[in-house]
């Protein structure tokens, strides 16, 4: 079965799927602005980061399989 092109949305649809992709835009840029940042302020990367915070928030220690959830 083939179909055709779907309908461009209109109405409050319409409004609803502009704000969700300004949403998605504004998440991208900020993330890249902190991905640049991270890499030129501290010489590190997101996920390395993310990977600190999680042992910063658990003092006595985490498993490996843990930090990998």
């Amino acid at each position: 079965m083939v179909a055709g092109p779907l309908p461009a949305p209109s109405g409050p649809g319409k409004d609803r799927l502009r704000l969700w992709i300004r949403l998605l835009r504004a998440s991208r840029t900020i993330e890249a602005e902190l991905r640049e940042r991270l890499r030129q302020e501290f010489n590190t990367t997101l996920p390395r980061f993310d990977v600190m915070a999680a042992l910063y928030r658990a003092p006595e220690g985490m498993l490996m399989s843990d930090l990998s959830r």
